[in-house]
């Protein structure tokens, strides 16, 4: 089969035709590195070759394209691949990621449940459920959180005094702020024993 045409598409993509058919498209960068041009030869093996080679070129940008947005678990990541591309192209492109050092789940899970931690105020068990759901193993997510530090009754005690004291006036505020605790990942017996020093909250039931 001979390369008759090189098309401009949208972008940078270029379409290549066959024998005078459109046959595939690629991108300007994998077109130079693959060294196609008007004239050359190929056969049918050279073609599937090209464009297994460029699904997994593509899949590896995507990926760097979306490590540069935020750090992602490898799961993450490879889930959120194989919306664009298909599941092998996404596993090649997770373990190269890995590979060149930029997917580090242990890494990921600290820094991310310190986050959680920092600027949520997330529980220790909210913050384990959120990392699981981003793909990080039981094992790592208990790890990251037995390192954060502070006790849960006295992350309660100042978030109602520096954020939430004027809730405590109403019957009402208190509720939404107990429910607002709650969803946070604080056990109701925690949050009930904190709000009782500043109000009286026995109209709670489970």
């Amino acid at each position: 089969m001979t390369v008759t045409d090189i098309v401009d598409g949208r972008g940078k993509k270029k379409h290549i035709h066959l024998d005078g058919e459109y046959a595939f498209t690629l991108n300007e960068e994998f077109l130079f590195m693959s060294k196609v041009s008007v004239g050359c030869e190929l056969s049918e093996d050279e073609v599937e070759k090209i464009k297994s080679d460029y699904a997994t070129y593509r899949a590896k940008n995507r990926a760097l394209d979306l490590l540069s947005m935020r750090a992602h678990s490898a799961k993450e990541l490879k889930t959120k691949l194989m919306r664009k591309v298909d599941k092998e192209n996404a596993e090649i492109a997770v373990e190269k990621m890995r590979e060149l050092g930029y997917i580090d789940d242990e890494g990921f899970a600290t820094t991310y449940a310190n986050e959680l931690w920092t600027r949520k105020y997330f529980s220790r068990s909210r913050i384990k459920h959120e990392l699981l759901l981003k793909g990080v193993d039981s094992e790592i997510a208990e790890i990251a959180i037995s390192e954060l530090s502070g006790e849960e009754r006295e992350r309660i005690r100042t978030l109602i005094e520096k954020k939430y004291l004027s809730r405590m006036a109403t019957e009402k505020g208190r509720g939404s702020l107990f429910s607002l605790l709650v969803r946070l990942g604080y056990s109701y017996s925690d949050v009930r024993s904190v709000m009782s020093e500043f109000e009286n909250i026995e109209f709670y039931e489970d």
